[in-house]
């Protein structure tokens, strides 16, 4: 009984066609209904069906997939339209710091060509194993996967990903309580890779404060091979020790980078510290920007 109410909820959700972002509030409106009737009686996983992907969702209401379950569409999908057109007809490198279930990385390497490549990294084993199930669903095999924490340095530290012990939504981190973990830098995951031979590369940080840490240990092949990097700018950056404004404009200076948005509007390190701490305190985070070598 329980696969037959699974298939005809999923069915149902195909008939409205999911979409990578965009929304058809009407649809969505009576598809809410149907989601009100279903939702305390469906089992999780829950496929979606997205036409040319697939992922499944959990009912859960600490599990990032909900979104998806809730909205039809993928968290940060307008983000991955995005790298996509950046990525189109070429050669190209995503590498997913903070993939979670594979919001990023699944669609990124389901719709770009053969010979483009992913990394996917994440300190949670929760995460690893739903991005894993949504790789095998959808038989992809250009993603490399890594379950370790980006840092500036080698080292341990301990990592908590019991969502019933943690605060807000889907937001494993680093505290006393959790399990012990091995911290790496990007530079060194990349130690093996053939970063010549592509055309592009895209670097998401979404680290859970951990952003500016994740750069410093990158800043090697920053200075190298000038990705392009998208990090999240929020609350919990500005209060990490590793960060100060001075820190950051110095790693702005040296390695001949600066703050951009979509629309190519530049941004100085403090006017985002200034507007961060200027929003209501509920909100954790400022928003999503890029960031670019001033050489290209």
């Amino acid at each position: 009984m329980e696969k037959l109410i699974n298939k005809s909820f999923e069915k149902i959700i195909f008939l409205f066609k999911p979409h990578l972002f965009k929304r058809n509030i009407f649809k969505l409106y009576f598809y809410k209904i149907f989601y009100l009737v279903f939702k305390k009686i469906i089992m999780s996983p829950i496929l979606i069906n997205f036409g040319e992907f697939k992922m499944f969702a959990y009912n859960n209401n600490k599990d990032l997939s909900k979104f998806m379950l809730k909205n039809l569409n993928v968290w940060d999908g307008f983000q991955v339209e995005r790298i996509n057109n950046i990525f189109k007809n070429k050669k190209s490198l995503f590498i997913d710091c903070g993939c979670s279930f594979g919001s990023y990385s699944v669609p990124i390497a389901k719709l770009n060509s053969a010979d483009s490549k992913v990394i996917a990294i994440d300190a949670s084993s929760v995460a690893i194993r739903r991005l894993k199930e949504n790789i095998f669903l959808n038989d992809i095999n250009n993603i490399e996967i890594y379950n370790l924490a980006i840092g500036k340095e080698e080292g341990y530290a301990n990592f908590n990903e019991d969502l019933n012990l943690l605060p807000n939504s889907g937001s494993f981190r680093f505290d006393s309580s959790g399990k012990k973990l091995r911290i790496t830098t990007l530079d060194i995951i990349l130690e093996q890779q053939s970063l010549d031979s592509f055309e592009v590369i895209f670097v998401k940080m979404d680290l859970e404060g951990y952003e500016f840490d994740g750069l410093l240990g990158f800043k090697k092949n920053i200075v190298k091979y000038k990705p392009i990097i998208l990090f999240e700018f929020s609350r919990m950056l500005l209060q990490n020790t590793s960060f100060s404004e001075n820190a950051f404009n110095l790693f702005l200076k040296e390695t001949s980078y600066e703050i951009k948005d979509y629309d190519n509007n530049i941004y100085s390190i403090e006017q985002l510290v200034k507007d961060m701490n200027s929003k209501d305190e509920k909100y954790e985070i400022l928003a999503d920007f890029l960031l670019v070598s001033k050489n290209n």
